[in-house]
């Protein structure tokens, strides 16, 4: 079962801070990040496979193996994507409907 989520006005509060448009660039590149994750989760059979597999709740090397993939897969969409690596972390338990 997938959840869609809904785009919400969101500040953040940096350290150090930044500018105002400094932050809505930021933001915007979260945002586009988001987007391609959730069309990879649509689209991807390769994603959809390894997300069923942790679905089915392995052991604990099965889990971590499945996971690498998992990340791997959604890296290599966000720098398809023109998302800069390392701008956006991959939380496995963040996917939807896995947490």
């Amino acid at each position: 079962m997938l959840y869609e989520t809904a785009a919400v006005p969101v500040h953040v509060d940096m350290n150090p801070p930044i500018c105002h448009i400094a932050e809505q660039n930021f933001m915007a590149e979260l945002t586009k990040a988001s987007a391609i994750v959730d069309q990879l989760e649509k689209t991807s059979p390769n994603v959809d496979r390894l997300i069923r597999r942790l679905r089915e709740n392995p052991n604990a090397g099965a889990r971590s193996f499945i996971e690498d993939q998992l990340i791997n897969e959604i890296e290599a969409a966000l720098y398809q994507g023109g998302v800069p690596l390392g701008m956006v972390p991959v939380q496995i338990a963040e996917l939807k409907g896995l947490s």
